[in-house]
């Protein structure tokens, strides 16, 4: 394919992807506007994390897989589809905060509507997620000739 076709391919995926995941965060897995519900938000690093790993056996295995996995696993797209759309975000600090600053919108959105919980360790836990398939991505030349056709 060529690249121009593959781009394009990529950014439709990209701009898919995205809409599929703001569904989630606010419609999805039965969440709904909880107006009498107050804030929910946790700000102090790894509370949560910590709270998964040093007590599994207080939570059904789903919910702390799904919780530290699934928020890591669903933001690897974004560390392989921005830096190849969005040449600056070749260069890692870009790419964080293209990838960080509108994650910090949504996770406090979330709050405000009262359909989800501003939760530091989820941005974490994103954030490692990206990363981890931006390392990938960018430090393994072999995979972005072969499969993405990049140079």
């Amino acid at each position: 394919m060529k690249s121009k076709g593959l781009r394009w391919l990529i950014g439709l995926f990209f701009v898919g992807y995205t809409c599929c995941l703001l569904y989630w965060m606010f419609i999805g897995f039965g969440r709904g506007i909880h107006r009498d519900a107050s804030f929910s938000y946790n700000l102090i690093p790894l509370r949560t994390i910590g709270l998964y790993l040093f007590h599994m056996d207080a939570f059904p295995w789903r919910v702390w897989v799904i919780n530290l996995f699934g928020n890591m696993g669903v933001f690897m797209p974004f560390g392989i589809c921005m830096p190849y759309l969005f040449r600056p975000a070749a260069r890692y600090k870009i790419f964080i905060l293209l990838f960080g600053c509108p994650l910090v919108g949504l996770e406090g959105l979330q709050m405000l509507l009262r359909v989800g919980s501003f939760d530091v360790d989820d941005l974490i836990l994103n954030g490692l997620g990206a990363s981890a398939a931006y390392a990938f991505y960018m430090h393994f030349p072999t995979f972005k000739r072969k499969f993405i056709g990049a140079e």
